[in-house]
C-alpha cells in the first residue's frame, strides 16, 4: 500500500481520497502528494478539495516544526492568504509523525506557477506581498531584536575555510578520489562525476578572473554589525513563489498581493528579512537590459515595491548584497561538496546540473557587486 494512504489517515480518517505524487520544488528529500476529496471535482481551480501531504526533511526537529506552523499560523491570522492554510488532524494537532519518525503536515493546495522571469508587475508584487510577509512576522512574539545576522555568521565562517583549502586545491583530490573510486570493482556504482567536475573547472575559471579571492577577503575582514531580526523564510527562491497567472499582467495591483502564494515554509527560522530579498531576486532571471547591473538596481522596481510597505535600513540593502554574492560563491561550494565530496545521491540530477549552472552563469557578475558594509 502507498505509504501516504495511511499518514492521509491521519486527516481523512477512512475517507476516501485520490493521493497523486508531486514534483518537489526542492533539494530535501521531502516526500510532496497531492491529496484529493471525492467526489472529485472537474474544475481544476477548485481548491477545497485539493490538498498538499508532505513530508519535513529527516533531520527536522519536532520543535522547529511547531514553531514554522506557529509562523505560518500567525501570518494567515493577521490577513495573509498568500500563505497555505494547515489543517487540523483527527487528533487536533498540525502534524503526523510516522512509524519511520518522519514528520509530515497536510496544507490547503495554493494554485499557481512559478516563473523563471518574472514581468516586472510579478515582480512588485511578489517583493510588495513579502514586505507584508516581514511585516506581520515582525509581530510574532517575542517579536523583533537587534543582533549580528545568523546566516550571515554563517556565511563568513564558510567563506573561511573556502579560502583556506579553495576549489583549485579540492579538485585536484577530489579527481584523483574519483578515479580511484572508477577503478575499483565498484565502478558501476560510482555515478559518473564528468559533468560535475567539468563545472568546478568553469567556477574556477570565472571565480579567478573575477578576483573572488580577494572579494571573500574583504567580506572576511567586514563587521557584522547589529541589524533587526526576526522571522523570515530563508528559502523563498523563484519555485516557492506561485503566480495564478504567470503569462498574463494584471491591469491592475492587488493592494494585498493575492495573486501568489509564498509555499515551502520549512527552513523558516530568525534573521534579517535581507536575507529572503537576495534569495527571491537572486533566483530570478532580470530583464536582458538589467542583467549586468548590481541586484538592488536590477529590480530597483520591485525593490520600490517593497520599501513602499517596509523601507529598508542602509545596513540591511548592503545585506542584500552580501547575501547575494555569498549565496552565488557558497550555493556553488554546497553543490560541489554535495555532490563530489559527499556523494550525496539526487534523483533529479539534471535538475542538479542546471541549478550548478545558472549559478556559474551569474558568479562573475555577483563577484563585481559592490557591498557597502
Amino acid at each position: 500500500m502507498n505509504p501516504a494512504n495511511s499518514v492521509c489517515r491521519a486527516w481523512f480518517a477512512n475517507e476516501p481520497v485520490k493521493i497523486v505524487p508531486m514534483e518537489a520544488s526542492g533539494f530535501s528529500g521531502s516526500n510532496v502528494w497531492l491529496v484529493c476529496r471525492e467526489p472529485f471535482s472537474s474544475d481544476p481551480t477548485a481548491q477545497q478539495s485539493r490538498f498538499v501531504l508532505k513530508s519535513f526533511a529527516v533531520q527536522t526537529a519536532v520543535a522547529h516544526a511547531q514553531w514554522v506552523h506557529r509562523l505560518m499560523g500567525y501570518l494567515r491570522d493577521t490577513g495573509m492568504p498568500e500563505v497555505p492554510e494547515i489543517m487540523v488532524s483527527q487528533i487536533g494537532s498540525t502534524l503526523h509523525i510516522d512509524p519511520a519518525d518522519t514528520l509530515w503536515e497536510l496544507l490547503r493546495f495554493m494554485p499557481g506557477n512559478s516563473v523563471q522571469c518574472p514581468s516586472p508587475m510579478q515582480a512588485r508584487m511578489a517583493l510588495q506581498a513579502l514586505a507584508q510577509l516581514h511585516t506581520a512576522a515582525a509581530g510574532m512574539p517575542p517579536g523583533p531584536q537587534l543582533g549580528a545576522s545568523p546566516g550571515r555568521l554563517r556565511r563568513l565562517a564558510q567563506i573561511q575555510q573556502l579560502l583556506l583549502v579553495p576549489w583549485q586545491e579540492r579538485r585536484s583530490v577530489l579527481w584523483w578520489s574519483h578515479q580511484q573510486g572508477q577503478s575499483s570493482k565498484n565502478a558501476l556504482k560510482v555515478p559518473d562525476c564528468r559533468p560535475l567536475f567539468a563545472r568546478l573547472d568553469a567556477a574556477i575559471v570565472v571565480f579567478e578572473a573575477a578576483g573572488g579571492t580577494a572579494v571573500l577577503n574583504r567580506l572576511l575582514q567586514s563587521q557584522a554589525e547589529a541589524t533587526v531580526l526576526q522571522p523570515v523564510l530563508r528559502d523563498v527562491w523563484s519555485e516557492h513563489v506561485l503566480f495564478c497567472n504567470p503569462q498574463e499582467d494584471s491591469q491592475h495591483e492587488s493592494d494585498h498581493g493575492s495573486g501568489l502564494a509564498f509555499i515551502d515554509f520549512h527552513a523558516a527560522g530568525i534573521d534579517t528579512p535581507a536575507t529572503d530579498v537576495a534569495r527571491l531576486l537572486g533566483s530570478w532571471t532580470a530583464p536582458p537590459n538589467r542583467q549586468q547591473l548590481p541586484l538592488l538596481e536590477a529590480w530597483a522596481d520591485a525593490i520600490a515595491a517593497y520599501e513602499r510597505v517596509r523601507p529598508l535600513t542602509k545596513i540591511e540593502r548592503a545585506l542584500v548584497s552580501l547575501f547575494h554574492v555569498t549565496g552565488t560563491v557558497l550555493g556553488l561550494d554546497n553543490w560541489f561538496r554535495w555532490t563530489l565530496e559527499e556523494g550525496r545521491c539526487f534523483v533529479e540530477r539534471r535538475r542538479v546540473l542546471a541549478r550548478i549552472d545558472r549559478l556559474i552563469d551569474s558568479l562573475g557578475e555577483a563577484l563585481i557587486e559592490e557591498i557597502l558594509i
